[in-house]
């Protein structure tokens, strides 16, 4: 994304929409022009998105700290350009992009919803207004604690401990 390099890299996946924060993550970027904010995801339902002509007027006049890739291919690329994860969502069911952020280290910043609070706890640094996620981001100390303890976090969800898991519930019913 020709980032420059030392540069702080703020990234933020999925559909550009007012549910998925993507009004927070503007007012924070434009608030932190020393960082590069990068949003990796589309719109759902193309033009007829909700806010769409809205959302694209802001990008069109978002800082040069602010990029947009639409969607792309190659999605751990992006999370290994990271150094840290935002993830401003208003409601999500589970929050898999947290899921994978976490695998590749990165600390997390999201916001405190029941759902994420439930299913993170304290691997995830969390937020409940602007003002909270603007202290996060810059708190090296918290960002570095949150990373240090982000792989671990994610081996409950482990594909092979899954299948396990699944095996040995098939068991106990063909049981019962």
């Amino acid at each position: 994304f020709e980032i420059e390099p030392g540069q702080r890299v703020v990234l933020s996946v999925g559909q550009q929409t007012p549910r998925k924060g993507i009004y927070d993550f503007f007012r924070l970027a434009d608030q932190h022009p020393d960082m590069t904010w990068v949003w990796v995801g589309g719109f759902p339902y193309g033009t007829l998105s909700k806010d769409y002509a809205k959302i694209q007027m802001l990008k069109t006049h978002a800082h040069a700290n602010v990029i947009f890739t639409g969607i792309i291919n190659d999605i751990s690329r992006a999370y290994s350009g990271a150094d840290v994860f935002f993830m401003p969502s208003h409601a999500e069911t589970f929050g898999l992009v947290i899921v994978e952020a976490l695998s590749a280290g990165l600390p997390v910043i999201a916001r405190d919803i029941f759902e994420f609070k439930e299913i993170f706890g304290d691997s995830v640094l969390f937020f409940g207004d602007l003002d909270d996620a603007r202290v996060l981001v810059n708190n090296d100390a918290a960002l570095r604690r949150c990373a240090s303890r982000a792989r671990a976090s994610t081996e409950n969800y482990d594909i092979t401990l899954i299948a396990q898991r699944h095996q040995q519930l098939y068991r106990e019913l063909i049981e019962a």
